[in-house]
């Protein structure tokens, strides 16, 4: 095995851990959402748009009423780690630069179209507190990236290209 299917092969691995790391804290709860109890909203939209403008004192919303919570991640995470590290398998196994420069192009539009497909304006009106476990979840899924993306492609592209001398070669003299 060359030291470049060497590097590759370790920056799969690496990629994996943290990739399982991620889906594991994503499936914890990550988000809990709060809807305002006054309706500050309600009632600015009825003052705007009603004929009458009652005298109303100035509304200051106040975010208590918990409305639910959501994972850090989910299940669309983990299926978007689970193929990402499914290709990286197929790399592991066949460790080439135009693998290895393939499978993080196939991450970059994979992402692209995992955001395009869980894009949600869903939670736009309630106040949102982030908890430990979605902050865990993006520092462990950023890290899978960076190695998956710009490491492994840095690997694949300039790996063999300063080759190391081990010493002097052997001369038979006859």
């Amino acid at each position: 095995m060359t030291a470049l299917a060497r590097r590759i092969r370790r920056c799969v691995v690496i990629a994996a851990l943290l990739g399982v790391a991620a889906g594991i804290a994503g499936m914890l709860p990550g988000h809990q959402h709060f809807a305002d109890s006054r309706d500050c909203f309600g009632i600015g939209l009825s003052t705007l748009f009603g004929i009458e403008h009652p005298p109303h004192a100035p509304c200051e919303p106040v975010y208590d009423k918990l409305v639910g919570e959501s994972p850090a991640g989910g299940y669309q995470l983990a299926l978007y780690i689970a193929v990402v590290l499914a290709c990286g398998g197929f790399v592991y196994r066949r460790p080439s630069r135009a693998n290895a420069f393939g499978w993080s192009v196939l991450a970059i539009f994979i992402g692209a179209a995992w955001i395009a497909a869980t894009f949600s304006l869903g939670h736009m009106f309630e106040q949102t507190k982030v908890l430990p476990a979605a902050r865990v979840t993006e520092v462990l899924f950023g890290s899978m990236m960076v190695v998956v993306v710009p490491i492994t492609m840095l690997v694949a592209l300039i790996g063999n290209r300063w080759a190391r001398d081990d010493g002097p070669r052997a001369r038979i003299v006859t």
